[in-house]
Order: C-alpha cells, then sequence, then structure tokens
C-alpha cells in the first residue's frame, strides 16, 4: 500500500493514515517480510555499506545511545538474557562448545593477550575477590580438604616422586632469582627474633662448653647389654611384632620410655636397630620420614587388645610402597 499524501492533507487526517497502514500491515504481515527479505538479499552490499556509513559518521552517539539505554535497563536487559539463557540453555552449551573446538588456539592467544594487558587490573580484582570473601573461601578449602584429605596427600605424594629432579630444579631456579629477596627476608627475621637468636646462641655456648657431661651420658649407652635391654623392654612396651612396625614408632614415643639419650648417641632409631638386629636389613632413611601415623598404630594396637580377636580393623595408612617413596612394588 503505497500512497503518496501532500504534507496539509497528511497532518489533517494523520489518524486516520496511520491507522489505514496499520490494517494493511496486520493484514500482509508475510508479504511485506518476504519483501523486505527478498530485498535485502537483492541489496545487500549496498546496506552494508549504508550501515557502515552511518556507524562512521555516527559512532560516538551510538556508543553513547547504546551506554544509556543498557543503564536506563539494566534490570530487563537482564531479565531477558536470564529467560533466553534458560529457554536455549542446551543450544548455548552446544554452540559454545563447537566454537572451542573450533577456535582453540585462538581463544588461548587471546587469553594470554588479554592477561598480559590486563595483568594489573587482573591482580587488583582478584585482591578484592579474595578480601571480600576470604572467610568463605577459607571455609570451602577447609571442607574440601577434609573430604578429599587422603586423595590429597596421595597426589601430593605420587607428584613429589614422579618430579623430584623438576621440583627441585623449580626450588633451584627460585633461589637463584629472589636471591635478594630470600636475604632481605632472612634480615628481616633475625630483626624481628633477635632475642631469641641471641638465646640460642648462649645455649649452643653453653652446650659446648659442657661437651664433656654430655659425652659422659652418650657412654651410658656403649654398653650393648644396656642397648639390648632397652630395645627388649621397648618391643614389648609398644607391642611390636614385626621389624616393619619399627618404622613406625615416633621419636616421643621412644623418649617416654627413657630413650630420649638414645638419639644422642646413635642418631636415630634405625642406626641402634642395627646393632641390635643386624640380620634384619634395615632402610635407615625411613626412620626419618613423616607419615609414620605412630599415633594411630597405637590406638590400633589398643583396640586390638579390648575387642575380640575375628575383630579386623582397618587402618587410614598409605600403601608403603607410597609411604616410602618406590611404586615398583604396586
Amino acid at each position: 500500500m503505497q500512497q503518496n499524501y501532500s504534507r496539509d492533507y497528511y497532518l489533517k487526517n494523520k489518524q486516520a493514515i496511520q491507522e489505514k497502514q496499520k490494517q494493511y500491515r496486520s493484514q500482509n504481515k508475510q508479504a511485506i517480510c518476504e519483501q523486505k527479505r527478498l530485498y535485502r538479499i537483492k541489496n545487500r552490499e549496498s546496506i552494508k555499506g549504508l550501515f557502515r556509513q552511518y556507524y562512521i559518521h555516527n559512532k560516538e552517539a551510538i556508543k553513547n545511545h547504546k551506554i544509556l539505554y543498557s543503564l536506563k535497563n539494566k534490570e530487563d536487559i537482564k531479565e531477558k538474557h536470564r529467560i533466553y539463557y534458560i529457554n536455549n540453555k542446551d543450544r548455548i552449551k552446544e554452540k559454545n562448545k563447537i566454537y572451542r573446538l573450533n577456535n582453540n588456539e585462538a581463544i588461548k592467544k587471546q587469553k594470554a593477550y588479554y592477561r598480559l594487558q590486563n595483568k594489573d587490573n587482573i591482580k587488583i580484582q582478584k585482591m578484592n575477590y579474595y578480601l571480600l570473601n576470604m572467610l568463605n573461601i577459607k571455609e570451602q578449602k577447609r571442607e574440601y580438604y577434609m573430604l578429599n584429605q587422603h586423595e590429597i596427600k596421595l597426589n601430593q605424594r605420587l607428584y613429589t616422586i614422579q618430579n623430584q629432579d623438576k621440583i627441585k630444579e623449580q626450588q633451584r631456579s627460585y633461589k637463584l632469582l629472589k636471591k635478594e629477596h630470600i636475604k632481605d627476608q632472612q634480615k628481616q627475621y633475625r630483626i624481628q627474633n633477635k632475642e631469641a637468636i641471641r638465646l640460642q646462641k648462649i645455649q649452643y655456648a653453653l652446650r659446648r662448653n659442657l661437651s664433656p657431661l654430655y659425652r659422659k651420658l652418650r657412654k651410658t649407652w656403649s654398653n650393648p647389654r644396656e642397648l639390648f635391654s632397652f630395645i627388649a623392654n621397648a618391643l614389648n612396651q609398644l607391642c611390636i611384632r614385626e621389624p616393619e612396625e619399627w618404622y613406625r614408632i615416633s621419636r616421643a614415643q621412644i623418649g617416654h620410655l627413657g630413650g630420649k639419650r638414645l638419639y644422642y648417641t646413635f642418631g636415630h632409631l634405625g642406626n641402634a636397630l642395627q646393632g641390635v638386629y643386624p640380620e634384619c636389613e634395615w632402610i635407615v632413611s625411613r626412620f626419618s620420614q613423616r607419615g609414620k601415623k605412630s599415633t594411630q598404630r597405637w590406638l590400633r594396637v589398643i583396640l586390638q587388645q579390648l575387642l575380640p580377636e575375628e575383630t579386623k580393623i582397618l587402618e587410614d595408612y598409605l600403601h608403603p610402597a607410597l609411604l616410602w617413596g618406590t611404586l615398583t612394588i604396586i
């Protein structure tokens, strides 16, 4: 419906003309849409050119208009986006997945470039987020650790075993790169703990001057009978049935039985046991490693004494091959 009206006629009959046009559009909606579609296909390049020219000439005005519109209709826009996402959730996810697969390298480069350009802003944002949500983050980490404690320790142990050389190299590189920083920290520590360091030096000087007395104490273990007697008593008191159980005995447990001086003489329990049981092949390094769970072992021993013999007690204890740093037995 294309009619040419004079200005005066249009102004006089504006309402009626608009009503007619509205009726025509509603009656011929499909035909009008088809005409527009065909026109756009036919004149695609010229339309693009017109839009491009218009955008170039009115770039700032368009941007300002978009900003104002977004601010004015912020909640409505959010709601529209939310509803659209809910209605098209699966389709959007699938499209995003396909896009990421097709443009994986480009996305990685864009992310790396963005991080490089906005390094300081990202740090500030992370810091602000952490400060605002510090308690929640700590609580989440604590809960996750409590739920996955065994797996985390196992993964850490496996990673350490598999990447020993890499970790050592990283530590060496870090020390070289942060040499001055480490020195500054050590200096600050010495300043802040000046009194404690002074007392340690005094204690060291006293021990050095009283070394003859310490030697006399150490000589008490030079008698093999005394050592054999102590080990036999510990064997009985700690309910040790197999030689491997000695690896799970802590220094505190030996000290509680009166064996503190044993460590001054032999260095650690392994050296003493080599003298008492030379027929056993002791791996001395195991006695100084962590993860013994000596208290847990003692609890198991007590439970075995209290409960009937047929009771099976399961213990949360790592496989020896993982605990002592070898993967060949698994």
